[in-house]
């Protein structure tokens, strides 16, 4: 079970990160629904843009490995958010992603969810999730608006 004190951190970041609304987009497949997510950023779209595919040709994980995502085998996200948090706390990003995903498999029934590396989760030992948490800062050292 994964327990979580609302500190005030994680009140924080959840504060900072709240989306309105979903937006989804999908694609049959992409190279990287993590590229795409950067390129709408780029080109302005909200917080809350959700790029899915249904497979990816050059998906990659942490350290720029590649990451195997083929048809019909996953569920292959990156969801863009434009949080009002502190270059120096976006550390934070990934692990609390992750206790919130292993949270919510909790919730749903799933059992025996644990977290390795921060940014994976598993279930009896078998890998369910990759996070890869990026982001973008200005010449300034700000997160762009």
């Amino acid at each position: 079970m994964i327990f979580m004190e609302k500190s005030s951190d994680f009140s924080l970041f959840y504060n900072a990160c709240k989306i309105p609304d979903v937006r989804l987009r999908w694609f049959d497949e992409l190279p990287s629904t993590n590229r795409t997510a950067r390129e709408l950023a780029a080109a302005g779209a909200p917080a809350g843009t959700l790029v899915m595919a249904g497979r990816q040709t050059a998906g990659r994980g942490r350290l720029g490995r590649s990451f195997f995502s083929p048809d019909a085998t996953g569920l292959y996200m990156s969801l863009l958010l434009r949080p009002a948090l502190r270059p120096e706390t976006l550390s934070l990003v990934s692990p609390l992603a992750a206790v919130a995903v292993a949270a919510a498999l909790e919730k749903n029934g799933a059992r025996g969810v644990g977290i390795k590396w921060v940014n994976d989760l598993l279930i009896d030992g078998r890998k369910i999730c990759g996070i890869l948490c990026e982001s973008e800062l200005g010449a300034d050292g700000k997160m762009p608006s």
